[in-house]
């Protein structure tokens, strides 16, 4: 099919933006342990050498991953027009059949399903996913530090992906809400496919009470939803900068314990802002994965119905 062999062409490019992506999780690292060497070493043994080689290392690693981390949007864009370039020829020729009288049904669909597709991949909603990868590698060295802080790391990743499902839910229910809006449409469609009578019997007044109905609740459900939407948003931002707190403040507790260095503490509250971030950019970019996935789904049928039709017989001139 077309399209699984157009986005085939695209995999060299999408791995090779994954692999930038867990290089860049390095700079986080790196940060860390800069921070942690100024503490332990260059602060302790007033060692002034050791300080500015630290810093031009440092500096010389944000650089580049700051190259990386444009080289990779790049890329992504990149796929994202080179798709385009590959199914949108494809897609008008089946658009124009459709108008001409072939059978293939949500033609006219096919090419805002493109947009959608290549919208997901060029913009943030795969640089979102690419930036959770790194996420095992900075459980690793949370456990390397001392497994208390790994296993707390570990449950704080848990406690936040569940906010976040529960966030993704109630954006589901959200947008399930507009379905009641056809109770709306029903009764204007009655009133306009039956105005004379209306207007005759004097019921104008009946169906417009009917309506306001329906539409105050569905304001009434949307507002409810939206509410508790806003409720759960807020108590994930909250409980994500509690958690890199306790973070932070669990490092403490075990560097005045003598379990780990005075610099670990700064970098652990490092890591784990940047731990519990991709999970919000995550949750924030589900429902548009949803419907990036949905529109794949649509352009396999609309291809698939495509090549069952067939190109149309040709007529002798007369």
């Amino acid at each position: 099919m077309q399209q699984r062999r157009a986005l085939a062409a695209q995999r060299p490019a999408l791995l090779h933006a994954a692999l930038i992506s867990l290089f860049l999780s390095v700079s986080v690292l790196t940060g860390s342990i800069f921070v942690e060497q100024v503490n332990d070493r260059v602060m302790l043994h007033k060692q002034v050498v050791t300080l500015v080689i630290l810093f031009l290392v440092l500096v010389v690693q944000l650089v580049i991953a700051g190259i990386l981390a444009k080289l990779r949007d790049a890329i992504l864009e990149r796929v994202g027009l080179q798709l385009d370039a590959a199914l949108r020829p494809a897609l008008f020729g089946i658009r124009v059949r459709s108008a001409i009288g072939a059978r293939i049904p949500h033609a006219r669909e096919g090419l805002d399903d493109l947009d959608t597709l290549r919208g997901f991949i060029g913009g943030s909603g795969v640089a979102a996913f690419y930036d959770a990868l790194p996420i095992p590698i900075y459980l690793a060295v949370c456990f390397a530090m001392h497994s208390t802080l790994g296993l707390f790391a570990t449950a704080a990743v848990v406690v936040v992906g569940l906010l976040g499902i529960g966030q993704t839910a109630l954006r589901f229910r959200l947008s399930a809400v507009p379905t009641g809006l056809t109770a709306k449409g029903v009764v204007l469609a009655d009133t306009y496919k039956n105005i004379e009578a209306v207007q005759a019997l004097g019921m104008r007044g009946s169906f417009r009470a009917r309506w306001l109905a329906a539409h105050t609740q569905d304001l009434e459900a949307k507002a409810l939803i939206e509410d508790r939407l806003a409720l759960v948003s807020s108590l994930t931002r909250f409980l994500t900068s509690i958690l890199a707190g306790l973070c932070m403040g669990l490092g403490a507790y075990l560097a005045i314990r003598g379990e780990i260095s005075p610099g670990n503490v700064i970098g652990v509250m490092l890591i784990a802002n940047k731990l519990l971030q991709p999970i919000s950019q995550v949750v924030t970019e589900w429902p548009s994965l949803l419907r990036a996935r949905q529109s794949y789904g649509r352009l396999q049928a609309l291809f698939r119905a495509a090549e069952s039709v067939g190109p149309r017989m040709a007529l002798p001139r007369p």
